[in-house]
């Protein structure tokens, strides 16, 4: 009886669980953006150029978590974008951290959440403290100003979409995808192969569209290695029935023996 209690107290807390570690998903996805922009390469071209897989997935996360003690993640900026910054911000605390200045200066930027919630560099220097593990990116013009977030809901009506909200878009590079181009001198050896399924591709609409936004998301790209996806709700709550299943079942073969 006591094996029944302990899977039965598990499968409850699983689900309950679920929606509390569940981060919001982006909605209306997937959004194409404009594959004609003016004089530039579009959001396609660059990310064929950089990664050798035609059917890259668009997700519709916004916001990352991380465990703790995990390997650090690296940001990579692989297309010149205008004048801005490249940053992070925690979901729990809305602390913004600029990670990279004119990333055409500074190509490369290591980052890492400690066990105890602080986002650290890749030397281990504090960048803030209790930043919490969930977390999205953004991209701040300064021209503008303006300043895009991965997470719709923060854009407001400044973007695309039905919702006016996309300014950011997400792809999950596939397992095994080999890195290509401008992004592979970025690596020693040349030539990485993406692992894991968590390594991610990040596309900022620079300008509102209030302020001549053109719609084609590829005014700041960014590669980032090795974020952990965000599970769904789903997940937690299948893993929690398929526990109080085996619990219900127990029962009912217990209850057959006696």
């Amino acid at each position: 009886m006591k094996k029944l209690s302990t899977l039965l107290a598990v499968g409850t807390f699983l689900m309950a669980a679920g929606s509390a570690l569940a981060l919001p998903l982006n909605e209306n996805r997937p959004f194409t953006p404009n594959a004609s922009p003016v004089g530039e390469s579009s959001l396609q071209t660059i990310l064929a150029d950089n990664f050798n897989n035609t059917a890259l997935q668009q997700s519709s996360a916004g916001v990352w978590q991380t465990t703790d003690g995990s390997p650090a993640a690296y940001a990579v900026a692989f297309m010149k974008g205008d004048a801005g910054n490249f940053g992070i911000y925690s979901y729990t605390t809305g602390q913004e951290v600029v990670l990279m200045t004119n990333p055409a200066v500074k190509k490369t930027m290591t980052f890492n959440i400690d066990a105890d919630g602080n986002l650290v560099d890749g030397n281990g220097e504090t960048l803030s403290a209790a930043f919490g593990y969930s977390f999205g990116f953004f991209w701040r013009d300064t021209t503008t100003p303006s300043i895009a977030y991965t997470e719709d809901s923060k854009n407001g009506t400044t973007g695309w979409g039905v919702d006016s909200n996309i300014r950011a878009l997400a792809y999950l590079i596939p397992d095994n995808t080999q890195i290509t181009g401008t992004l592979a001198t970025y690596f020693a050896p040349s030539g990485q192969i993406a692992k894991n399924d968590d390594d991610w591709a990040l596309a900022f609409e620079d300008l509102s569209t209030s302020n001549g936004s053109d719609g084609d998301f590829n005014d700041a790209v960014f590669y980032v290695k090795d974020l952990d996806p965000v599970p769904e709700p789903g997940t937690m709550v299948l893993l929690g029935a398929g526990l109080l299943g085996l619990a219900i079942y127990g029962k009912r073969r217990m209850n057959k023996e006696v």
